[in-house]
């Protein structure tokens, strides 16, 4: 079964964009980076990260942000 199949269709959808600043940094597989010392627009890729870090010397990238649902 999928879940789209038991969501019902009848009921209204909410549309949360997420674009916007996000925080963004390099780090490892093994953990989650606790500082993000760079900012994004999204939708960008990471050389466009402000203040500008060595992208290429990582092979993952951490993005955050916070929002609010009400």
């Amino acid at each position: 079964m999928s879940v789209r199949s038991t969501l019902d269709q009848t009921l209204p959808r909410n549309i949360i964009s997420l674009n916007g600043r996000w925080q963004v940094t390099g780090g490892t597989e093994d953990s989650i980076p606790k500082e993000f010392p760079s900012v994004v627009t999204v939708p960008a890729v990471v050389d466009m990260a402000e203040p500008p870090y060595d992208w290429q010397s990582f092979d993952f990238h951490y993005y955050r942000t916070t929002f609010t649902i009400e």
